[in-house]
């Protein structure tokens, strides 16, 4: 039809009215063309902003399941950590306590225990232990350091020399006194004052002994490991 108007111009002006027609329809079309393109770049808009909002979603699910899996593996890390760190607390708990009872007085030389605890305790820090829990496992090994304190500023192994009936059955009582009921430093210091023991020598021991009570580590290491010697009590020996 087109090739017709063009070769025959006068049939345009003949169907003026059809040609107007074509057109109003061509630009409809155009139109239409136009407002299907806008259509479908909105309904494209549309379906992408959706699939946008719904993939978010999904991240935002995943990483939470991330976070509460995460969560999880942390407690069940945690959880297996103290169980170790108790079990390896325990353990040296028993060491120790059996070391500290092995032959106070003989037995294992006093400078190799110390350095058997030592070693322990360097342990026990590397894999970060608290201080308050390493003290619990001292505990034991700390009371029995205190009772031969006692037992060796009151003469270790030996009877008092030159002593009344009263005065023994003092002392006995002083050292039948275990390791939880254990005499201060000032009931030792009273007694050896009025049974006239309280040398010089012993007045520096019982200082030693305030202080590892009171730090829990010796004054004087190396005193300490010649308790042995520290001898019998004599009155007024010097």
């Amino acid at each position: 039809m087109w090739k017709v108007m063009l070769v025959h111009p006068e049939i345009m002006d003949a169907e003026q009215p059809t040609w107007e027609i074509l057109k109003l329809i061509i630009q409809a079309q155009y139109q239409i063309t136009a407002i299907g393109i806008v259509v479908l770049i909105a309904i494209a808009v549309i379906i992408i902003g959706i699939n946008w909002i719904g993939a978010q979603r999904k991240v935002k699910k995943i990483s939470r399941e991330l976070n509460a899996k995460m969560n999880s593996i942390t407690e069940e890390l945690q959880k297996t950590k103290d169980e170790i760190q108790n079990m390896v607390k325990l353990i040296s708990k028993i060491e120790l306590s059996l070391l500290i009872r092995s032959g106070r007085l003989g037995g294992v030389p006093a400078e190799e225990k110390e350095i058997i605890k030592n070693d322990i305790l360097d342990f026990l820090t590397q894999i970060k232990m608290p201080k308050e829990e390493q003290e619990i496992v001292l505990d034991e090994w700390n009371k029995f350091i205190i009772f031969d304190y006692v037992n060796c500023i009151l003469g270790g192994p030996t009877i008092p020399i030159d002593v009344s009936k009263d005065e023994m059955n003092q002392w006995k009582q002083l050292r039948r006194r275990g390791i939880n009921d254990y005499p201060k430093p000032d009931e030792l210091t009273t007694f050896l004052q009025r049974c006239s023991f309280l040398t010089d020598k012993r007045k520096e021991l019982i200082e030693d002994y305030k202080y590892f009570i009171k730090n829990k580590k010796h004054r004087r290491p190396e005193e300490w490991n010649n308790r042995d010697n520290w001898g019998v009590l004599v009155k007024n020996d010097s």
